[in-house]
């Protein structure tokens, strides 16, 4: 094994100072794309080439993922470094190998609950992501850490970037308060050299203030998965404005949903639009609904979630009037169509009632870690027509507004 060629990524200054620890528990707290798990690979296989411990057992490293296709994720990229000439025994299904010189690796995801990890030993652990596990402080106090009793407490890396202040938050703490055996460190994405800081700085304009700066910047929030934020209160109006709606947006329902009419008009004195126009049903015959649609006025634009059952009503509304523009959601076109209408908020260029506010509240926003991406939607048992429609009319009214210069303080 001393013999073996294993060449690792060479550590950016941020990921140095994380390898100068001594402390048996790390907390990493960093933005997204900082390094976090190629570090982590690199303690790992760091570990498994050690010679035995004290009490003569062999270094055993457990790394834990949020879910089951990550840790997959995790063991090909590991296994990219590791020579196969080095190991001895290998199961990619239970995601475990040994190498030779008796050490071994594995990986669990959370998602196995307590149980998965009863009758293991291991001298170091990895939580990866350990702010999305479910249900973190149990999983860990009762599962993961009695795993390294055999080894005086081995050591603990628990790296993630943050959601909410929840028991990762806790534990950072305890670093940050210096408790006995416990460090923690707080970097951002920026602290990866090799990435374009103008690159992250368009980060922003794309995911919003509040997913900017928890998952780049890695700030702890209370509200962490509300896209919106402290933003929506601020944007409350009592009442509809009156007069004519400038564009409607509408969201037609799908399944036990309500259906929503939502109208907006500019109001150049206070540079932003207000909300004008507001129905909401649920239940109604199909015919009653189009009849609903074609009684808005026919010189205003409307834009309507055309998809599933609002296709084919789109075929018929366009045959009725002109102005009707269809916007299809899709994984690939809600993100973009949702962070329209965050910066809206933010901006304090959009203005709305109480009841909308009251959705917006329990909305949310989710990272894939697979594909990067995120998406957005209403918390279980929760509805999301009226922040569907309100992002509907924003995005027919911001298109107009782009294409006729129509409403000029949209330059501001």
């Amino acid at each position: 094994m001393s013999t073996a060629n294993i060449k690792l990524q060479n550590p950016h200054p941020a990921q140095k100072e994380i390898l100068q620890s001594k402390a048996k528990r790390v907390v990493i707290n960093a933005g997204r794309q900082f390094g976090k798990t190629s570090l982590m690979l690199n303690i790992s296989i760091k570990e498994m080439l050690q010679s035995k411990y004290k009490n003569n057992k062999l270094p055993a490293v457990l790394y834990v993922t949020p879910t089951t296709s990550l840790g997959v994720d995790v063991f090909k990229e590991l296994l990219s470094y590791i020579p196969e000439e080095v190991i001895e025994e290998m199961n990619q299904t239970r995601l475990y190998f040994k190498l030779k010189n008796g050490s071994t690796f594995r990986i669990i995801s959370a998602e196995s609950g307590e149980t998965a990890f009863r009758g293991k030993r291991h001298s170091l652990v990895i939580c990866d992501e350990f702010a999305h596990y479910k249900d973190a402080k149990n999983l860990f106090l009762n599962g993961i850490e009695p795993t390294l009793l055999s080894y005086d407490g081995g050591r603990v890396f628990f790296i993630s970037t943050p959601k909410g202040q929840n028991y990762f938050f806790e534990v950072y703490n305890r670093g940050k308060n210096k408790l006995n055996g416990w460090e923690s460190f707080h970097f951002t994405t920026y602290d990866n050299p090799y990435l374009s800081k103008s690159y992250i700085d368009s980060k922003k304009e794309e995911m919003g203030e509040l997913p900017f700066n928890q998952e780049i910047l890695g700030i702890f929030a209370s509200n962490a998965a509300n896209p919106f934020g402290s933003h929506i209160r601020k944007n409350i109006i009592p009442t509809l404005v009156k007069g004519t709606s400038d564009v409607f947006g509408v969201d037609l329902a799908k399944s036990l949903d309500f259906s929503v009419v939502l109208g907006i008009k500019a109001n150049k004195e206070k540079s932003c639009a207000e909300m004008s126009y507001f129905e909401r049903w649920q239940g109604l015959d199909w015919n009653i609904v189009k009849e609903k649609i074609l009684a808005l006025p026919k010189s205003k634009e409307v834009c309507i979630d055309s998809t599933g059952v609002g296709d084919p009503m789109m075929d018929f509304l366009k045959l009725e009037r002109n102005k009707i523009v269809g916007f299809k959601i899709s994984k690939a076109t809600k993100g973009n169509l949702i962070r329209e209408l965050i910066k809206a908020v933010e901006l304090g260029k959009i203005k709305y009632t109480e009841e909308v506010a009251s959705e917006m509240e329990v909305f949310e926003y989710s990272y894939n870690f697979s594909t990067g991406y995120l998406s957005y939607q209403a918390q279980d048992g929760y509805h999301d027509d009226m922040v569907i429609a309100l992002a509907l009319a924003w995005y027919i009214f911001n298109k107009r507004t782009k294409r006729t210069n129509a409403y000029s303080f949209m330059r501001a």
